[in-house]
């Protein structure tokens, strides 16, 4: 069996409903029926069932409407492209319906997604009634305050060299070169040539990539794309100039754990998690930080927290087992397997474990005297 060690990059989103005070108790059940209904599908990878929950066409409403007037005959990514993004949410290894939340000034239902790299996001919807149906309209971005619709009209307006969004008008306080290189870098961001994105964003004066807009493509390209380096410079960029921005807040999180200021890096972790009430994740930040410093007896009682807040969880088993793994003690390596056996009915026999991946586990007392089967 593979051990696991977690690294943790979050985007945030939330997905909500604009005016939840007026909303009845019949308006309220229906929204929490279509959040269930739309984590479910994506948990059967059912697109057909996951794109009819959403209006796209009311998004692209919704888009227009962040338009400046010499802007108005843009439009938002394709049909295509905007269904691809469900997919990617449909192949997370964790999906989870966190309930209702309210942080940030803004009220919705949360939805966790881990992906195969372990990347974090919670997501949302924004709802809107439609011919008195209740349908998933628009996404809103906590991280950056600011719905998906308004973020992709301003990065869409980037690439018509004119002063009617907000990204224009910073970018044009710049040399006509950088402005330049700021419209191919996104359009290959939107073709999601992130190598050629990351030469172009490097390419970029020193001063324009401490503005927040820029910054912003910066994040969307490492949140698509694994480059450690160009991430960490990202964070150097944010660390320097902006940490009292509260969008950045994780990113800040990622910056102290970088320079190695483990201490920052946990409090805010807990704020944050403290302020969205998920303890699971709470734990598991904190495990991985205790992990990094080596730390690994603390690192398993944090590990086993993340079990005790969320059983459902199985990233904390991989994690329990990495840990354990990692400190050679085996005990607690059967243990963290039984549990996930005891509370997500996972079987396993000996013969699914080899001398490649497990080498040192099979042949510990603890992995000979398990009660399993053989076979």
């Amino acid at each position: 069996m593979k051990k696991i060690l977690i690294t943790l990059f979050t985007l945030i989103t939330f997905i909500g409903s604009a005016n939840t005070d007026s909303l009845t108790d019949t308006d309220k059940a229906a929204q929490k029926a279509l959040a269930e209904q739309y984590v479910q599908a994506l948990q059967n990878k059912d697109l057909n069932a996951v794109n009819q929950l959403i209006d796209y066409d009311f998004f692209e409403k919704r888009f227009v409407s962040q338009l400046s007037a010499e802007n108005k005959s843009l439009r938002p990514p394709s049909l295509e492209k905007q269904r691809r993004v469900q997919e990617i949410y449909s192949n997370s290894i964790n999906i989870t319906l966190l309930g209702w939340k309210d942080i940030s000034g803004f009220s919705g239902y949360v939805i966790r997604f881990i992906d195969e790299k372990y990347t974090t996001r919670y997501v949302g919807l924004i709802f809107e009634k439609i011919n008195n149906k209740w349908k998933i309209v628009d996404f809103y971005n906590v991280s950056l305050k600011s719905p998906v619709s308004s973020l992709l009209a301003s990065s869409q307006a980037l690439t018509v060299l004119d002063k009617g969004s907000v990204g224009n008008q910073v970018i044009h306080r710049y040399e006509e070169r950088d402005i330049v290189k700021v419209v191919i870098l996104f359009r290959r961001i939107s073709d999601k040539r992130y190598l050629k994105a990351i030469k172009i964003y490097r390419g970029l004066s020193d001063e324009i990539k401490k503005e927040e807009v820029i910054l912003d493509l910066g994040l969307i390209i490492a949140n698509n794309f694994s480059d450690e380096q160009f991430y960490n410079e990202l964070l150097t960029v944010i660390g320097k100039y902006h940490q009292n921005k509260p969008k950045y807040y994780w990113q800040l999180h990622d910056y102290f754990v970088m320079k190695k200021e483990y201490d920052k890096a946990r409090e805010i972790g807990k704020n944050f998690f403290i302020a969205i009430s998920d303890k699971a994740m709470m734990n598991l930040g904190l495990a991985n930080i205790s992990f990094i410093e080596k730390d690994y007896p603390r690192a398993l009682k944090e590990i086993k927290q993340c079990v005790k807040a969320e059983s459902t969880f199985k990233v904390c088993y991989d994690y329990w087992i990495s840990v354990a793994d990692t400190m050679k003690n085996y005990e607690e390596e059967v243990a963290a397997y039984n549990a996930l056996s005891k509370n997500l009915g996972y079987q396993f026999t000996k013969s699914m474990f080899n001398e490649k991946e497990d080498g040192n586990f099979i042949h510990s007392d603890a992995f000979k005297n398990w009660d399993i089967p053989e076979k």
